[in-house]
């Protein structure tokens, strides 16, 4: 399928599906039509494309993921590879969280109290300040 029929059928822009397989997440084959040459997708590209928008929902970086993209649709990941690869997301994912709790409470802390002094001690605290 064309880039067209691609970017319609997934609801992605063809700019989007060009980045993509810039950065190596989609493969697709010339095909040449007069002096025209133009990118030809197969229907496997609509299963890359899913798989990368979940991927993209766990919070992976799309550059990491082209090698294991291929792998995984190649059937060459086990289980227990996907699971150990899963399970140190899952601890990143824990850690943003932790670290966006503290500046949700820092937050709340500033906006409770905004005067001056209670952010130049806060910014003292956190070792910020500078003099």
């Amino acid at each position: 399928m064309l880039i067209g029929e691609l970017a319609k059928r997934s609801g992605l822009s063809k700019d989007t599906l060009r980045h993509y397989e810039a950065l190596g997440l989609l493969h697709s084959h010339a095909v040449q039509a007069g002096s025209r040459e133009y990118r030809d997708y197969d229907e496997t590209s609509l299963e890359r494309l899913s798989l990368i928008s979940l991927a993209k929902k766990l919070k992976f970086n799309l550059r990491e993921l082209a090698e294991p993209l291929d792998l995984i649709l190649a059937d060459q990941v086990t289980a227990e590879e996907r699971s150990v690869v899963l399970r140190e997301k899952a601890r990143e994912v824990a850690a943003t969280i932790a670290s966006l709790q503290e500046a949700h409470a820092l937050l709340l802390r500033l906006a409770d109290t905004p005067e001056k002094p209670v952010a130049d001690e806060v910014m003292k605290a956190l070792g910020l300040w500078l003099e």
